[in-house]
C-alpha cells in the first residue's frame, strides 16, 4: 500500500471511527477507517504534488482540532503546516490550505 512508507506519526479522531497517518518517504496522509473490533479499513492517501496538494514533503507529525473538523500534518522538508478539512461523519480529508515558514509573517515552522 502507497502513503505509508516512513510512518511517522499516527492520531485517531476524537469519535475514534478514523485513523491518520503521516509518512515520510511517501509525503503522505493516509486515512483509515476503524470498525467496533479495531480492524482498520483504507479509504484514501492525501500526497503532495497530486490533486492540488502541498506541503507534505517529509511529513512528520499530526494533530487534530477538538471538535474534530480539522487535521493538520506539519513537515520537516516543506517547512509547513497543512490543513485538511475532515468530514465528521465519514472521516474523509479536503485539502484546505498550507502555511510555509517562507510566508509574509509566518515565524518557527523551518524544520518544522
Amino acid at each position: 500500500m502507497s502513503g505509508l512508507e516512513g510512518s511517522r506519526a499516527a492520531i485517531t479522531s476524537p469519535d475514534g471511527n478514523q485513523l491518520y497517518v503521516v509518512a515520510w518517504n511517501d509525503d503522505a496522509l493516509s486515512t483509515f477507517n476503524r470498525n467496533d473490533t479495531g480492524a482498520l479499513e483504507f479509504v484514501d492517501t492525501q500526497r503532495t504534488g497530486i490533486d492540488g496538494i502541498e506541503g507534505l514533503d517529509g511529513a512528520h507529525s499530526l494533530a487534530i482540532s477538538a471538535d474534530g473538523k480539522f487535521v493538520y500534518a506539519a513537515a520537516f522538508f516543506d517547512d509547513a503546516i497543512t490543513v485538511f478539512s475532515r468530514d465528521t461523519d465519514l472521516g474523509t480529508l479536503t485539502y484546505d490550505q498550507t502555511i510555509y515558514s517562507s510566508d509574509e509573517g509566518v515565524e518557527g515552522l523551518n524544520g518544522s
